[in-house]
């Protein structure tokens, strides 16, 4: 099979590592923030800040991070130092647990503590991408994509189950709930991605293969190569459009199927489980898809279907439809995030993907600003039942998917083909 895929021991590293980081962060994500509000007495709104604020800071930060990487050209001594980071925190709040630290104190230390892994893993994610370009010979990017895709999925399935049994107590009774998480969770990153960073070259070994440091867009070129209403505008504009509808579905995943369905956590940790798995099920089929099909085309034939699927989850009742939809959004998911970095890849030179995947992410991270603020707004300004408000709200993201798809048009209009 790897043969097949004709993957490097370097990308498996790499893709090893996107497993690391979901290990992690998908722990994090589920029981952070309980410690912090429920058994810290953490407001909402100061989560909701922290979370905002990370995200304004890695798009400030990211590009310029970036572009300090390719000058300096050593994009995995970065990496490492965000994961030290990332490591570091869930074991400092560990020892806020273990040494009895009192609420409030232990609420907002770990709140300090969310936002540092937070940024962390954002700044990270701008390193380990640009390393793709590095490892892989352009027009070669779509197996070591997809695997890493899959890789981030399954992560994710392997994190939740592996630190599950501690957070019910099953190997200490004494030391149960959401904090027992945290080691574990640190632990199971820290492995993996030290067999990761094992696996891949270290940066003077780039170094030697990449292009000369000193070709370098400036940064007033690089915008205009964005805002000039060109291929590459484009493509950010449809890319950020689709992560903004997508990301913003998922985060109110839970909250919707339990006020429209009335679905417990059993059933919505079911389905969650089933959006993994079919998403890695997706990164790796469209694999051999990519090899006959250009990424920009792929694209555009799956985002039409993303709006039928949220079409339909604004009118499924009950376990068994809305499980049918999960599993073909996770293959869609999973396809569609691999054509999209694909496609990125294609815009990026060689010796600044450092700096131009900083761009990619702040144009992703933009998704947690005004997607949220629509879903709210329609559920707060729409007349009916609850029921009937979380469905239009759903129904609404459609709106920019459809978006998205007219903005990969103007794309291959500019692009003449």
């Amino acid at each position: 099979m790897l043969a097949s895929l004709r993957l490097t021991r370097p990308v498996i590293g790499w893709a090893l590592y996107d497993a690391a980081v979901s290990f992690l962060m998908a722990n994090g994500a589920l029981y952070l923030p309980t410690w912090l509000v429920v058994e810290n007495g953490i407001p909402g709104w100061a989560l909701n800040a922290a979370i905002a604020g990370s995200t304004l800071l890695s798009l400030i930060i990211g590009p310029a991070l970036g572009a300090l990487a390719d000058r300096r050209q050593r994009p995995v001594a970065y990496l490492k130092l965000a994961s030290l980071c990332m490591v570091a925190v869930p074991v400092g709040l560990w020892v806020v647990v273990a040494a009895g630290t009192e609420r409030p104190l232990a609420g907002w230390l770990g709140l300090a503590g969310l936002f540092v892994i937070f940024v962390a893993a954002q700044l990270g994610y701008v390193f380990y991408s640009s390393l793709l370009r590095k490892l892989r010979r352009v027009g070669d990017f779509a197996a070591a994509s997809g695997v890493g895709v899959a890789s981030s999925w399954l992560g994710a399935i392997i994190g939740l189950m592996v630190v599950l049994p501690f957070v019910d107590g099953y190997w200490n009774p004494e030391a149960s709930g959401p904090a027992a998480s945290f080691l574990p969770a640190s632990f199971g990153f820290g492995i993996i991605s030290l067999i990761a960073f094992a696996l891949m070259p270290n940066d003077s070994q780039l170094r030697e293969k990449d292009h000369p440091a000193s070709q370098s867009d400036s940064a007033p070129a690089l915008w205009s190569r964005i805002t000039t209403g060109g291929q590459f505008g484009w493509f950010l504009c449809a890319f950020s459009l689709f992560m903004d509808a997508i990301l913003t579905v998922q985060n109110n995943l839970s909250v919707y199927f339990e006020k429209t369905n009335g679905f417990g956590s059993n059933e919505v940790a079911v389905l969650f489980m089933t959006l993994f798995a079919a998403s890695a099920v997706g990164g790796l089929g469209s694999i051999k898809i990519l090899e006959n099909l250009p990424a920009a085309a792929l694209l555009r034939s799956l985002l039409p279907l993303w709006v039928l699927a949220l079409l339909g989850f604004g009118v499924a009742s009950g376990f068994p439809a809305n499980l049918a939809l999960l599993t073909i959004c996770g293959i869609l998911f999973g396809a569609t995030s691999n054509a999209f970095r694909v496609e990125f890849l294609r815009f990026v030179p060689g010796s600044q993907s450092g700096k131009y995947f900083g761009v990619y992410t702040s144009f992703e991270r933009t998704a947690s600003l005004l997607g949220p603020a629509v879903w709210a707004a329609v559920i707060f300004l729409s007349n009916g039942s609850e029921i009937y408000r979380y469905r239009a709200a759903m129904v609404t993201m459609t709106v920019f998917i459809i978006l998205s798809c007219l903005a990969l048009q103007m794309m291959k209009r500019s692009r003449g083909d």
